[in-house]
């Protein structure tokens, strides 16, 4: 909800956001948690104060650490959301969830998600697809957890290899939102 009227939508930027209020609030010690690309975020965050970082844990983010696309593929899978913004987001978010999951959770996703601004929302989503979380992983080596949805599979041992501080845990029978929708196992 805040920001809205900011020019630049990237990774570094909502990195650079979390670290100023780390800040702050001038703590020593933060385990950073973030859903989706909250997990790519927390790498840059990792990337400025490291030192302050235990841990990071993702929620349903690093399946496969991955360079990331180039800028004219990241464009490519826009068109359909410049072309029916409202539309496109409404089939995207069903596409995170499981086919048995809650009809009512599933519409209030939506719902949330088409109130970001076009402009907003396609900026966020070139950035997500451009940035290259296999060299953030690669360079810096946090320790990772991983809590994910069964929907994306996590690709464990490759990332592993990446980072042998990386584990995964699996919540079954939910999809993008494990800890809305099974907020206790999560």
């Amino acid at each position: 909800e805040s920001g809205k009227k900011r020019k630049n939508f990237t990774i570094k930027d909502f990195g650079n956001d979390v670290v100023s209020v780390i800040n702050k609030l001038q703590l020593k010690k933060v385990i950073l948690v973030g859903h989706s690309m909250g997990g790519i975020i927390n790498l840059e965050v990792y990337r400025q104060i490291k030192d302050k970082v235990v841990g990071i844990i993702g929620a349903d983010t690093y399946q496969l650490f991955q360079k990331g696309e180039n800028p004219k593929s990241a464009e490519d899978y826009l068109t359909t959301f410049k072309e029916n913004y409202l539309g496109s987001v409404r089939e995207y978010v069903r596409t995170l969830f499981l086919e048995s999951a809650d009809s009512a959770l599933v519409e209030k996703m939506v719902k949330k998600m088409q109130k970001l601004p076009p402009e907003i929302g396609m900026d966020i989503f070139r950035n997500v697809y451009q940035y290259n979380s296999l060299q953030a992983a690669t360079d810096l080596q946090p320790r990772i957890i991983a809590v994910n949805g069964q929907k994306f599979k996590v690709k464990e041992a490759e990332n592993i290899k990446i980072l042998p501080g990386f584990s995964a845990k699996v919540i079954r029978g939910t999809g993008h939102f494990p800890m809305i929708e099974k907020p206790k196992e999560f």
